[in-house]
């Protein structure tokens, strides 16, 4: 147990209250929905390495507020998961479950490719919010475009917003996280897709949002 809290806390100081949307907040909201999810798993008989997919999920956006391109990463999944071998190294977690916790980090990536279940929990809990209720995607995407426009020191319009969000989106959508049955309609289409694509298009007609 005590291992645990020392990489809870550990975790927290590696993310910056500042950002609007990438902050230890998100990791918390990503945790409860990765624990709704490895419940399903467990109804389902369903194995996966619970150890591994807590701490990448607490590591998973670790320094997003640095540059990790000044820092010699290609994206910030990479730069986050080369944050959490090394602190998993230092409190000595064990390599087995470290290859897990850096696997499911890069699966979050909006090109990552799910191998596992530990991918497959961790990416969808990442972006449970894009299936959630109207109001929560699009206070999500209030906080997204302020983080874009503070970490790039330039502006945006909501029209230009809209179109690179639902571009982005729909890049996530490519990968198929589904665990159980449940998680397809009849037709085979994945429920949470659908969802996404409903919210996506509440967006795109929300006049609220605009400057």
């Amino acid at each position: 147990m005590k291992k645990k809290a020392d990489i809870e806390k550990r975790a927290a100081a590696l993310y910056d209250d500042r950002l609007p949307y990438h902050n230890f907040d998100h990791v918390m909201r990503v945790l409860a929905a990765g624990k709704e999810l490895m419940e399903k798993c467990r109804r389902g008989n369903i194995p996966f390495d619970e150890e591994a997919v807590h701490y990448a999920i607490l590591l998973h956006d670790a320094g997003f507020h640095e540059d990790h391109v000044a820092l010699g990463f290609d994206s910030k999944e990479a730069y986050s998961a080369d944050l959490a071998r090394d602190l998993l190294n230092e409190l000595a977690v064990p390599k087995s479950v470290i290859d897990k916790v850096v696997s499911a980090i890069l699966c979050t990536h909006v090109d990552g490719y799910c191998r596992t279940v530990e991918d497959k929990i961790v990416r969808q809990a990442d972006i449970s919010g894009m299936g959630s209720d109207y109001e929560q995607f699009r206070e999500d995407a209030v906080n997204l475009k302020q983080e874009l426009e503070l970490l790039s020191g330039k502006q945006i319009s909501w029209e230009e917003w809209k179109t690179q969000a639902k571009e982005r989106i729909n890049l996530y959508l490519r990968e198929d996280t589904g665990l159980v049955s449940k998680d397809y309609d009849a037709h085979g289409a994945p429920v949470f897709h659908n969802r996404v694509r409903e919210n996506l298009k509440a967006m795109m007609s929300d006049e609220t949002l605009s400057r």
